[in-house]
């Protein structure tokens, strides 16, 4: 039980470890402005073009939307090179 507990605030105290992160303004926001990320019910402000210290657990839904939008990039312009095949040109 003892052993369970410990892993339990293992995990706990490695999700909770501040980590830097830097986001890229997109080229649509303001200079200024910021971006939020929601977790477990907590916001987290983050501004644009500025390293901040965040928990762990907050650089890991970042990773992991950037990876999503890359992957949708990609399936987007590989659909649209088979849509340009399909016309001929």
């Amino acid at each position: 039980m003892a052993a369970k507990q410990n892993l339990k605030e293992e995990l706990e105290n490695f999700y909770e470890e501040k980590v830097p992160v830097l986001l890229r303004r997109p080229a649509d926001a303001p200079i200024g402005s910021s971006h939020t990320v929601t977790v477990n019910g907590k916001n987290y402000q983050i501004m644009y073009g500025e390293e901040v210290m965040v928990p762990r657990k907050v650089k890991l839904v970042i990773d992991e939307k950037e990876e999503n939008e890359r992957k949708t990039e990609l399936r987007i312009a590989e659909m649209a090179g088979n849509v340009q095949n399909l016309d001929g040109e």
